[in-house]
């Protein structure tokens, strides 16, 4: 017979007859799923076997086992197996009495100021059980150790129902308003003497004056250690005072640290403290922090307008350089440049002319050209899909069309075999007429 090139389709079913009128058919389901088998590159080697397929569709010769499964844990027939016939794997156990005798007794209740203890017993919590971590335990030590923060004077009567910190408020408005009355009822005719070394001396016995003999002067050595707040002095006479500290601080450090601020600015000067100025800007070096916050809630700003980040993007030029100062190697842009892209990233120093760049704002264009390219991304994946789907409909057409033309082949290749017996034929009947 002949020979076949190509693919062969044959719908529904094939039929293979013998010599006589006996066949066997191979027929294709009702339905079914397009799929592949590809027989072995071989015949079987061994009698008996039979052809298994992978999941694949490639088939191979596989020996059936001799000796099939006549019995389970020695029992035959319809066997029914128990856990007494399966032994336990060494991860999923069975669930027995004597394991189930082993679980968890039940908690039994404690008191209200008691917690359950790892060691499965119940404790009282107290400050001695919990330690403490972000918020402190309220102490003796730690309340007397409070600044007064609010603390104001009022020269009025003290209540039971007044919170400490106004209590002393009214107690020292007390004492002033008594200080100030018993000022007015000084002895104006015996004078102070001189202040040495921290004591008070020559001071004489009260003989006349307003309450004179209500009064009671002693003559000791009454150290004073440290003074705080205000030091002012009035009346006549000749006052001679040193200060040794102000609110623990030695009066040196207390004027050096004057001096520095009355010399502070908002520039960036070696040793020196720096002060914002009227608008709340200040220079200063390398600044290091956990975190660093913008104000950036709605509801400080307004005008909003959409900014094409790519563009700004693609116009900034970053560079590497070395500082003049100090010629520290660094990466960054040029202020002057960055201006001329997006002016409110800029700020310029209206004293020195010098320009900053506000290089956390722009995250801003920077979060948009990601979008934009995102988006670019995306139209040439769906414009890349389009065109796999038009090249495999062109791949699927021209299958079609090589198939045709194959059969248009074979149809040739049959019409010129029938042409030749015809012309054989004919040459045969043309000869016995003659």
């Amino acid at each position: 017979g002949g020979t076949l090139t190509g693919d062969l389709t044959i719908e529904t079913q094939t039929k293979y007859k013998d010599s006589t009128t006996n066949y066997v058919t191979i027929k294709a389901p009702a339905t079914v799923t397009s799929y592949t088998l590809t027989l072995p590159a071989a015949k079987a080697t061994v009698a008996g076997q039979v052809l298994a397929s992978d999941t694949s569709g490639v088939t191979s010769w596989v020996t059936i086992p001799s000796a099939p499964v006549s019995s389970v844990n020695t029992k035959t027939g319809a066997v029914v197996l128990g856990s007494d016939d399966i032994a336990e794997g060494s991860t999923n156990l069975y669930y027995t009495t004597a394991r189930a005798a082993l679980k968890e007794n039940a908690v039994t209740a404690g008191s209200a100021t008691q917690y359950y203890k790892g060691n499965k017993t119940w404790a009282t919590l107290d400050t001695s059980a919990v330690a403490e971590n972000g918020n402190l335990y309220f102490t003796n030590a730690r309340v007397l150790g409070l600044a007064l923060t609010g603390f104001t004077s009022t020269n009025s009567a003290i209540s039971a129902t007044d919170s400490i910190l106004t209590a002393f408020g009214k107690a020292q408005g007390q004492i002033s308003a008594q200080s100030t009355s018993l000022a007015g009822k000084a002895d104006t005719t015996n004078t102070m003497q001189t202040i040495t070394a921290l004591s008070v001396t020559g001071l004489q016995t009260p003989t006349a004056g307003t309450d004179a003999a209500n009064k009671t002067y002693v003559d000791s050595k009454a150290a004073i250690t440290a003074l705080t707040g205000d030091v002012t002095a009035s009346g006549s006479g000749s006052v001679v005072a040193t200060v040794a500290n102000v609110g623990g601080v030695t009066a040196a450090n207390v004027a050096s640290g004057a001096n520095l601020a009355n010399a502070a600015t908002n520039l960036n000067t070696v040793s020196t403290i720096v002060k914002r100025d009227a608008s709340g800007n200040f220079t200063a070096g390398a600044i290091t922090g956990s975190a660093f916050y913008y104000s950036s809630d709605r509801r400080l700003k307004t005008d909003f307008k959409e900014i094409n980040g790519l563009e700004m993007v693609l116009a900034l030029h970053g560079v590497a350089f070395k500082w003049k100062k100090n010629g520290e190697p660094e990466i960054g842009l040029i202020a002057q440049e960055v201006e001329k892209v997006v002016p409110e990233l800029v700020k310029t120093d209206p004293v020195t002319g010098i320009k900053s760049v506000k290089y956390g704002n722009i995250v801003a264009p920077l979060i948009e050209s990601t979008k934009a390219i995102y988006e670019r991304m995306q139209s040439h994946e769906t414009r890349a899909k389009l065109a796999e789907r038009k090249i495999a409909s062109v791949i699927e057409e021209q299958k079609n069309h090589e198939e045709r033309i194959q059969k248009l082949e074979k149809a040739m290749e049959i019409l010129l075999e029938e042409n030749s017996k015809l012309k054989t034929e004919l040459n045969k009947f043309k000869a016995k007429k003659k």
